[in-house]
């Protein structure tokens, strides 16, 4: 089972903030870019410290932020 952000919520609602980019997410929450790209791509596992900065700056509930997957077994 993989962890991933439901990034569905969390754009709505930063939006309502007026940030509009995946720049202006990561300056609100005093991550990087590049941290927001791959949490927005699916190429990161969200941390729980993360997860608190969005619920703090965006008032999302942490269990709307995040999806469970489970990972395709490859032979």
């Amino acid at each position: 089972m993989v962890i991933r952000l439901r990034t569905d919520k969390l754009e709505e609602q930063a939006a309502l903030k007026g940030d509009r980019t995946q720049l202006a997410i990561a300056e609100r929450i005093g991550v990087t870019e590049s941290t927001i790209y791959r949490l927005f791509a699916g190429q990161a596992t969200p941390r729980v410290a993360t997860l608190v900065k969005f619920n703090e700056a965006y008032g999302v509930a942490l269990h709307h932020l995040i999806r469970r997957e489970t990972e395709a077994v490859t032979a």
